[in-house]
């Protein structure tokens, strides 16, 4: 059969959310970060603590601190949620947001 190249379509480069000026952060996009996410999201504990796990473990701890030191309201944590979910899953926002029905 031969050799067949994928190296051109592989990347391991990571997705930058941006937040608010100045405030752009490296998404672990991993396979395993994925699993992770999945497992968390499946359990059925609380939405909130789940968006928590999820925002940590991608974005890193000193991240999530800086984030939850906004205070931001709840729908724009909602939003920030979606933003990662996009970047971990390689979808468009839009895209996203459908499957949570959560309006513009």
């Amino acid at each position: 059969m031969g050799m067949i190249d994928i190296s051109k379509k592989l990347s391991n480069e990571k997705p930058i959310l941006k937040i608010a000026e100045g405030k752009e952060y490296k998404v672990n996009n991993s396979k395993n970060t994925m699993l992770l996410i999945d497992q968390q999201m499946r359990s059925g504990e609380n939405e909130v603590e789940s968006m928590d796990y999820v925002i940590r473990l991608t974005l890193g701890e000193k991240a999530f601190k800086e984030i939850e030191s906004m205070e931001m309201p709840f729908s724009d944590y909602k939003i920030l949620f979606i933003g990662v979910m996009a970047a971990v899953s390689g979808q468009t926002y839009d895209e996203v947001e459908k499957n949570f029905n959560t309006p513009s």
